[in-house]
C-alpha cells in the first residue's frame, strides 16, 4: 500500500441518519454530494407552462392552502407562502428555481419533514389569465431518501465508537498446537449523546412511547430497543466520509444528565447489528473501483 496523503482525512463534524431497517444504501452521488440541510430530502417541482400573462394560482400542500400566488412569483414570494400555512415553519421549505412562469421552481422538503416521504402538493391554475391554456403542475422529482437526520448531539459526550469481544485464540492438540484459530463474538457500535427533547430522542432513549397531546409524551411500561438502519457522515477536510449500517439497535446507556453547556443530553448506544442479505458500507476517501 502506497503512501497517499489524500487518502488521510481529518474528521470534522459528523451527522447521524437513522431509517427503517433494511433501507436502501444511499448512493455514492448522494453521499458525495452531500450537504447537511437537504440530504434525502424529497423534491417536488412546480412548472407552469401556455406562457400565462397575468392572474395567480394557489397552492394545497400538509392540509393547507395558500393565499393568490402571483403568475410570476419569484422562488421568495412562493417560499414565503408556504411558510405562512399552520404545518409549514420556517426552514421547512427552501425554494428555488424561478421566476414563474418562464423557470420552474423547486420546493425541498426540509427541517422536520427532511427524509420523509410527502404527498404531492397540489396546484389550482384556475385563476391563471393570458397565453395559450395556460397550467401548473406540481412533479415529484426527488423521492426522499427515508433518513431522518438524528438531530444534534452533545459535543461534550458525541461519538465515541466501541469494539468489544473478538479477542483471537489459537487452539491444537500436544502433537500440533497451532491447530486452529478461533475468534470470539465481536459486537460494534458508537455511543452517542443526544440533546435535543423532541419524539424521536425520547423514543430512542426510553425504548418505546408516544405523544397522545402536543406537549407530552406518555413513558413505556416497559423498555425495548429500538431498531433502526444508521447513516453517520463525517465531513472530512470538507469532504464528506460516511459509514452505513442497514441495521442496528439503539438503547439507553445512563441517566438523562446535565452537559457541559447547559444542554439535558440523553446517552444512547447503537449497536450495529447484521441483517441477511445486506451489508453495511463506507463511502469516501480515496476508495477506487477494485472490481476485477
Amino acid at each position: 500500500m502506497a503512501e497517499n496523503d489524500a487518502a488521510v482525512k481529518d474528521l470534522g463534524n459528523a451527522y447521524i441518519f437513522l431509517g427503517e431497517v433494511g433501507a436502501p444504501d444511499p448512493t455514492v452521488a448522494e453521499i458525495q454530494g452531500f450537504d447537511p440541510a437537504t440530504f434525502g430530502a424529497e423534491q417536488q417541482t412546480l412548472t407552469v407552462t401556455g406562457g400565462p400573462t397575468g392572474g395567480d394560482l394557489t397552492l394545497t400542500a400538509m392540509g393547507g392552502t395558500t393565499g393568490d400566488i402571483a403568475y410570476d412569483a419569484t422562488a421568495a414570494q412562493i417560499q414565503a407562502a408556504l411558510v405562512a400555512l399552520p404545518a409549514i415553519g420556517a426552514g421547512d421549505v427552501v425554494v428555488t428555481g424561478g421566476p414563474l412562469p418562464a423557470t420552474p421552481v423547486v420546493v425541498t422538503w426540509t427541517g422536520r419533514y427532511q427524509g420523509a416521504a410527502q404527498t404531492l402538493i397540489t396546484v389550482d391554475d384556475s385563476g391563471l389569465t393570458g397565453g395559450t391554456t395556460p397550467e401548473a403542475t406540481v412533479a415529484r422529482t426527488r423521492v426522499a431518501s427515508g433518513l431522518i437526520p438524528g438531530g444534534h448531539t452533545s459535543l461534550d459526550n458525541d461519538f465515541s465508537p466501541f469494539y468489544e469481544g473478538g479477542e483471537r485464540t489459537v487452539r491444537g492438540s500436544r502433537q500440533n498446537p497451532n491447530l486452529k484459530e478461533q475468534v470470539a463474538t465481536a459486537r460494534e457500535g458508537v455511543d452517542v449523546s443526544l440533546i435535543q427533547v423532541d419524539n424521536e430522542t425520547l423514543l430512542l432513549f426510553y425504548g418505546g412511547g408516544s405523544a397522545s397531546e402536543a406537549g407530552k409524551f406518555q413513558l413505556p411500561n416497559t423498555s425495548a430497543p429500538i431498531e433502526r438502519s444508521l447513516l453517520i457522515v463525517y465531513l472530512a477536510d470538507g469532504a464528506p466520509v460516511a459509514r452505513w449500517w442497514p441495521k442496528v439497535s439503539i438503547g439507553r446507556t445512563g441517566a438523562v444528565r446535565d452537559a457541559k453547556g447547559g444542554w439535558l443530553e440523553f446517552p444512547i448506544r447503537i449497536t450495529y447489528l447484521d441483517l441477511t442479505g445486506r451489508a453495511p458500507a463506507l463511502y469516501g476517501g480515496q476508495i477506487e473501483d477494485d472490481t476485477p
